[in-house]
């Protein structure tokens, strides 16, 4: 474990050195690291379904069409050449 360690010699790094005195500052673990441990965190996720539902281009150009009907987008102002 971390304790167990022999200190390195010098000369460390700034980072080395950093880290040693957090290590130092803070205690040990509060849960011990184990097979078990990890195969009881995975097993404990959710996995995510991502659905793709296809492009928002379209919905996103009517979007932009209502704003600038309603006059409270002026494209050319963002972005300059727009000619939509």
């Amino acid at each position: 474990m971390r304790g167990d360690r022999a200190e390195r010699p010098e000369p460390r790094t700034e980072a080395e050195r950093r880290a040693a005195e957090v290590r130092a500052t803070r205690g040990p673990r509060r849960t011990e690291i184990t097979p078990e441990t990890e195969r009881a965190k995975i097993e404990a996720r959710e996995i995510e379904e991502w659905v793709d539902e296809g492009s928002l281009r379209d919905e996103a150009a009517a979007a932009i069409k209502a704003r600038k009907k309603e006059g409270k987008l002026d494209l050319g102002r963002l972005l300059p050449g727009w000619s939509g």
